[in-house]
């Protein structure tokens, strides 16, 4: 995103069988994959200038789009597809068990936008959900049992709103004689979470409506420019994988794919009044005390207000048609060319922002090279932010201009304004 704003300076006194057998034998194999999409934003927020978080735009999904009362706190799931089935389940090994590993680890992801440039976010499920089915209602399998919920509880020890150790308690589950719906959530870096039952199952218990819910650690967006960032990690599903549930367990897909889509949409904007396209550098207070008294003045200024609006870093590059040795733009006496040149120190003031690197605020700062762009960065997103630029000519040069009486000294100066550079 780039802006120009052009003042002129003005001075009055500006193989065959084989080939298809492999063919065959590629198109068995091919694994099956779950696809989940990850959307997120960041959009400026004049209502809270500070905020500088990504907003969650994947559309809830599993469990808490159906219980939405059940996911308190920003509670959110998306549904995977999974479906699992245990044959014959017994008392035992807990791997032989309902065994839940989910990457409750952070992973790192790299995002990259249409440019090639990449930042990088972190991605951890920290809950899960689902509905287990049982071959039978559960009163068949535990006949003692004084009802259905009674039943559930002493097939598994406890129902399964109870978490088992290294998941937690969400507060929420319901049941029916062959079904029984949970959702639990998953410390950071927590072990599996597994249920064994007290008795055997037998034919085949399954899992369905399988959801996760996540945590998404995005990069800071007042780093990153405009534009989509995308990003993708492929998960593995079975014994050892990311997503383990044990080795009883059968589960419909062997990958899950998860796609990130970051969109940056930053506000930069920069306005002049109009007549800015010309300044006219006078005294302070007017010319009357030159031309009434002979005062010299000690400089000729003139201010040029503007507002900025910004939530992203951003450069300005000074342009001149007339450059100087010491960095600084000059005017160039168009009636009597064969003057010498003045220069003209050009400021800015931008209050807020500070210049990256030096970190000095953007405080009546003078540009000190043309053609080098100077860097500015903020802490919030500035909204119509009144600053300055400002001319000056001062000391011995004001004498040089008014000893060529009847002069105009004339300059252009062009600034670019970039954001993101």
């Amino acid at each position: 995103m780039r802006g120009r704003n052009e003042s002129t300076v003005y001075m009055c006194i500006l193989g065959r069988r084989f080939t298809v057998l492999l063919l065959i034998c590629g198109l068995m194999h091919q694994a099956r994959a779950v696809e989940l999409t990850f959307t997120a934003e960041f959009r400026p927020n004049e209502a809270n200038p500070t905020h500088r978080v990504f907003k969650n735009t994947t559309p809830q999904s599993g469990y808490c789009a159906l219980y939405p009362t059940r996911c308190p706190n920003g509670g959110f799931s998306v549904a995977t597809n999974i479906t699992l089935a245990y044959e014959n389940m017994a008392p035992g090994g807990e791997r032989s068990a309902a065994y839940f590993g989910i990457p409750s680890v952070f992973r790192n992801v790299n995002v990259t936008n249409e440019q090639g440039e990449t930042k990088r976010l972190r991605w951890r499920a920290d809950s899960m959900s689902g509905e287990y089915v049982l071959p039978v209602p559960a009163t068949e399998l535990v006949p003692e049992a004084a009802d259905v919920r009674g039943a559930h509880g002493a097939l598994w020890g406890s129902t399964w709103v109870n978490a088992p150790a290294n998941c937690r308690y969400s507060g929420e589950g319901s049941y029916h004689p062959v079904w029984y719906r949970y959702r639990w959530t998953k410390p950071e870096n927590a072990a599996a979470c597994v249920k064994v039952p007290t008795r055997q199952i037998p034919g085949t218990m399954r899992i369905r409506d399988f959801s996760i819910g996540y945590v998404l650690e995005a990069p800071d967006p007042l780093s990153m420019k405009n534009g989509t960032y995308r990003g993708d990690l492929a998960l593995q599903v079975g014994p050892g994988g990311d997503f383990d549930f044990g080795d009883l367990a059968t589960a419909s897909d062997s990958v899950v794919n998860l796609h990130f889509v970051l969109t940056v949409q930053h506000e930069f904007r920069v306005d002049f009044s109009p007549g800015s396209d010309r300044a006219v550098l006078a005294p302070e207070g007017g010319w009357n005390s030159w031309i009434d008294h002979g005062s010299l003045p000690t400089r000729l200024s003139k201010d040029l207000p503007f507002s900025l609006s910004s939530s992203v870093p951003f450069s300005v590059t000074l342009q001149c048609q007339y450059s100087q040795p010491g960095g600084d733009c000059g005017l160039r006496n168009i009636t009597e060319p064969t003057a010498p040149e003045v220069p003209v120190e050009i400021a800015l003031t931008m209050p807020g922002f500070r210049e990256i690197g030096s970190n000095v605020d953007a405080l009546n700062l003078k540009f000190s090279k043309e053609g080098t762009p100077v860097r500015f960065t903020s802490d919030a997103y500035a909204i119509d932010r009144a600053s300055r630029l400002h001319f000056d000519v001062k000391g011995e040069h004001v004498k040089s201009i008014l000893d060529h009486e009847g002069g105009q000294y004339r300059g252009n100066v062009t600034l670019v304004f970039d954001a993101h550079p």
